[in-house]
């Protein structure tokens, strides 16, 4: 089915109306006209999965992440670095007034210059994969793990140590 994608979440995720219900879609971007494929149903809400994409928006970009589609790690790569900060405080300032009645006019989010290579703190968990034991992240919301290759946010040192 259509939907055209109206918000998104605190985690990332486009968020679209579908037969009255919110409709949490990853990788779907505010502005777009997706397909979508219902995927778990709630008494208040739904999951989507993103099957197609009837209208891009500008703001998409091509994950840096060689892993990102697979990973559970992070959830705005495939978004324009500005885009993301703008709709982190259009979050922010909705919060205020849908949870606490403040209306105010939050200030643009102050980023950094290059948004890659920050992290330094990571969990990587292990696993054995044919007879060798594996380092890397689970899959969002299982524990498949996903080998260690080219993690765009963690920082360089970090990579040493993995290695």
């Amino acid at each position: 089915m259509q939907a055209k994608i109206e918000g998104i979440s605190h985690r990332g995720e486009g968020v679209a109306r579908i037969n009255g219900k919110a409709t949490f879609i990853p990788y779907a971007i505010p502005g777009e006209e997706v397909e979508v494929k219902i995927v778990q149903e709630h008494k208040r809400f739904t999951r989507g999965k993103l099957t197609g994409i009837c209208t891009a928006s500008p703001d998409r970009r091509q994950p840096a992440c060689p892993v990102y589609y697979d990973c559970g790690g992070c959830a705005y790569q495939h978004i324009d670095y500005a885009r993301e900060l703008d709709l982190k405080r259009n979050m922010v300032q909705e919060t205020l007034k849908r949870l606490g009645g403040i209306e105010v006019e939050v200030l643009p989010v102050i980023g950094m210059e290059e948004p890659y290579r920050y992290r330094n703190k990571v969990v990587w968990h292990t696993a054995m994969v044919n007879g060798k034991t594996q380092m890397g992240f689970y899959h969002e919301g299982s524990h498949d793990l996903i080998p260690l290759g080219g993690c765009t946010l963690i920082h360089e040192d970090m990579e040493q140590v993995q290695n």
